[in-house]
């Protein structure tokens, strides 16, 4: 995976939400798949650790 642009981050007390846009390239089965995503992630403080929650990935266009 590589970022495209600018990563956001904002903390919000115990919590913080990350938001990026990624292109990645997968290969299965001999095919490839190259996707341009963004992906925001939920993070969660706990035990002085951040903890990922939740990542959700949308695409910024459909592959043909």
């Amino acid at each position: 995976m590589d970022v495209v642009g600018p990563v956001r981050v904002r903390v919000l007390g115990e919590s913080a939400v990350l938001t990026s846009r990624i292109t990645s390239t997968a290969h299965y089965l001999g095919r490839q798949s190259d996707a341009d995503e963004w992906t925001t992630d939920v993070f969660v403080r706990m035990d002085g650790r951040w903890l990922c929650a939740l990542t959700h990935y949308t695409a910024v266009k459909l592959s043909s």
